[in-house]
């Protein structure tokens, strides 16, 4: 069990503790719990974009669109699929993950010359 003083020691977090100063050096990533929630349908949607070569509509999502679903790792494969169209590579889904957890579904494509 912690003596008082440790405990205080770790337990305080205001400006010039040791655990509010540790605290303050690392970005915390906190939201409501109430945001946590996936969008599984807008992820179907995309992956059937994916799987047809309609990818090239992400571009008319907004970012707010994008960011009410949880999807911010679009932003990524919206440059990515870009890319790859760019040097005549076209996407193949190999796997689709769908999850109800964080908004974590997962897509696994491979981009081949066409």
């Amino acid at each position: 069990m912690l003596s008082t003083k440790d405990n205080e020691r770790l337990t305080r977090i205001g400006p010039g503790t040791p655990a509010g100063e540790l605290l303050r050096r690392y970005w915390q990533a906190l939201c409501p719990v109430a945001d946590l929630y996936p969008d599984v349908e807008a992820d179907r949607r995309l992956r059937a974009d994916l799987d047809t070569g309609a990818w090239t509509r992400w571009g008319e999502l907004t970012r707010q669109t994008i960011e009410d679903a949880g999807q911010h790792e679009v932003l990524n494969w919206i440059c990515l699929a870009g890319a790859m169209a760019a040097i005549g590579h076209h996407a193949r889904v190999v796997d689709f993950v769908e999850s109800w957890v964080f908004n974590s579904s997962k897509c696994f494509a491979l981009f081949a010359p066409a």
